[in-house]
């Protein structure tokens, strides 16, 4: 995947363990930074890039486990996340902050229904985001 201006996509993962629920045929795991800086702009060229690519995937493995994680900063990018679902049809089903202030961190998937609510753990080391366990 090529990355647009200032989204840094940090990691694609496509995974094939030999368990995977039925009617799972691969994982797609992405791993996103939208920096504080971001513009409407690149709020835009995101969820555009997110849709592409995951529509692209979707062709050639149908049946796919597709995970979209990171810190997105969307009270300071102003970036609409049901939007993103909407467009993705995917679900976002972190609930409990991740951060004092917040929801900054992300987890977008298209087979909610294989995930147990996300809970909130203790922060790791001197970081001001906490643990979240998926």
């Amino acid at each position: 995947m090529e990355a647009a201006t200032d989204i840094l996509l940090l990691t694609i993962l496509q995974i094939r363990p030999h368990r995977l629920p039925r009617h799972t045929s691969f994982i797609s795991l992405a791993v996103v930074y939208h920096p504080l800086s971001s513009s409407i702009k690149d709020n835009n060229l995101l969820k555009d890039h997110l849709q592409s690519n995951t529509d692209l995937f979707l062709v050639d493995h149908p049946d796919a486990l597709v995970i979209i994680t990171g810190d997105f900063n969307p009270s300071s990018t102003k970036l609409n996340t049901n939007l993103i679902s909407r467009c993705l049809f995917m679900s976002q089903i972190i609930k409990c902050n991740t951060r004092d202030t917040g929801i900054l961190d992300l987890y977008f998937v298209n087979k909610p229904i294989l995930f147990e609510s996300p809970k909130q753990l203790q922060k790791v080391g001197n970081s001001d985001h906490y643990a979240i366990l998926v």
